[in-house]
């Protein structure tokens, strides 16, 4: 059950009528499940020693020296421990989800599931103009579905193809075959309205390594004999085409019947608007800035939560000044600035060793959900929200081993975790309400800007993103 909650009904809890700054909201959920997680475990002393077993390991721990040093070497120790929740908290979800050792396929039609409801409700709001889930005077993020962006949306669903894939070659009735080629339909066609080219990329990149991974040879395996063609196969080949080519003119007929994304293609077709592209410049000026920084910095970073203190600063003067950034648009970039070369090593490494495990043992779809987002994260953000981080750690990481003793203090220590995860929920909720209503109200201005004064008082103690503290200063601070 934990690993459907997160893996499918999360994403379905978000309102997607405001554009969510750091997608705190779905950040609270996950605070919310990880306590339930934890309070869980009171009563499976197992699961808890599982827990801790998992806590421990020598990732975990390495991934901690990282994040220590990160807010040790920050400007505003509190930004950065924010920046450091969003990898904790999201390591902690996936980890949660492993102690509980959900089937293998049980979680895969999870995937399948959240992918296909997701892509249902965005075609929806594509086909019918549902402008009510589109942040407003946005279109560049229509459709942006429960995750109130257009490119994590197709994240997502995209997330959801391989695993349908995976359930497909294993189905024994027809009813089934019917219902994944249903789900495929449906998150085929969201991905390709949606028009994300770095979710198209991941996703090149995870069928090509399943099928590689398909072909592999085993040892000491007699070579499978090839199909007798029969009319049968014939048939059932050409319907499957034409059920591509109906696709394919579905996606064009929804995009063509809808003024957003008409203005969305014709920026995808226009060369120079490749070339105008904010993330090149943003990518070139921190290159210079981290360049230009102490060789201790190149080693160990400017500090995590860094990027969104200083790159106001490094865009001043820049065709980009005035921008604002919450994430660089490159994942493994952003780290090697704010943690250095040691720590994106560190993360590097992890996740080699994971990629390198699975691929041993052929679970192409795992091995390429976790391609997928990796790829997706040289040109957006997934690596820095809790919710990716969760799903990409599930992906990688491999269910930690029961121990033969259960230590006293287990039942306490997870008692204590899960109320401190709480009360950093309701934190968390009541920031992001207060924030909302500063930023995005309609009450009269000296109404917000007593609303702000008060969120400045309450972000002083409390870890928040460096962009909400500029965003209740008063103008000229």
């Amino acid at each position: 059950m934990p690993a459907i909650i997160l893996l499918a009904i999360l994403p379905l809890l978000v309102a997607p009528s405001f554009l969510d700054y750091a997608q705190e909201a779905k950040a609270v959920g996950l605070h919310v499940l990880a306590a339930a997680g934890l309070l869980a475990a009171l009563w499976r002393p197992r699961d808890a020693a599982r827990l801790a077993a998992a806590l421990t390991s020598p990732p975990v721990l390495l991934l901690a020296v990282t994040w220590i040093w990160g807010i040790a070497l920050a400007a505003q120790p509190l930004a950065a421990a924010h920046a450091v929740r969003n990898e904790a908290l999201g390591l902690g979800a996936a980890l949660l989800v492993a102690v509980y050792s959900p089937s293998r396929r049980t979680a895969l039609r999870a995937l399948v599931a959240g992918a296909a409801v997701v892509a249902a409700i965005g075609l929806c709001q594509v086909a019918f103009d549902w402008r009510a889930l589109t942040p407003a005077g946005d279109p560049g993020q229509f459709p942006g579905v429960t995750f109130g962006n257009r490119g994590l949306a197709s994240l997502f669903v995209a997330l959801g193809i391989l695993p349908a894939l995976t359930l497909r070659a294993a189905a024994a009735s027809r009813r089934l075959r019917l219902r994944l080629d249903a789900a495929l339909a449906l998150q085929g066609l969201f991905v390709f309205v949606t028009m994300t080219r770095a979710v198209w990329l991941g996703l090149i990149l995870a069928l090509l390594l399943r099928q590689v991974l398909k072909v592999k040879p085993t040892p000491d395996a007699a070579p499978e004999p090839r199909p007798v063609p029969t009319r049968a196969r014939f048939l059932a080949r050409t319907a499957a085409a034409a059920g591509v080519l109906a696709l394919l003119a579905a996606g064009v007929l929804l995009v063509v019947s809808n003024d957003a994304l008409r203005t969305l293609v014709a920026q995808r077709l226009d060369a120079t608007d490749w070339l105008r592209n904010p993330r090149f410049g943003l990518w070139a000026i921190m290159a210079r800035r981290f360049a230009a920084a102490p060789p201790s910095a190149w080693l160990f970073g400017l500090g995590a939560g860094s990027f969104q203190i200083l790159s106001p600063g490094w865009l001043a003067g820049s065709p980009l000044d005035g921008r604002t950034f919450l994430d660089a648009h490159n994942d493994f970039l952003q780290v090697l600035v704010e943690f250095g070369a040691l720590g994106l090593a560190v993360r590097a490494a992890l996740i080699g060793a994971a990629l390198k495990r699975l691929v041993a043992r052929g679970d192409a779809a795992f091995a390429g959900n976790a391609v997928l987002i990796a790829a997706s994260a040289l040109l957006y953000y997934p690596l820095h929200l809790p919710y990716f981080i969760a799903l990409f750690g599930f992906f990688l990481i491999a269910p930690p081993a029961p121990r033969a003793h259960t230590a006293a203090w287990l039942r306490p220590a997870a008692a204590l975790a899960a109320a401190l995860l709480l009360a950093l929920a309701v934190q968390r909720a009541r920031l992001e309400t207060g924030m909302r209503a500063v930023v995005k109200g309609d009450e009269p201005a000296l109404v917000r800007l007593a609303r702000a004064a008060e969120l400045r008082d309450e972000m002083r103690f409390a870890s928040a993103p460096a962009l909400y503290r500029r965003l209740v200063q008063p103008r000229g601070e």
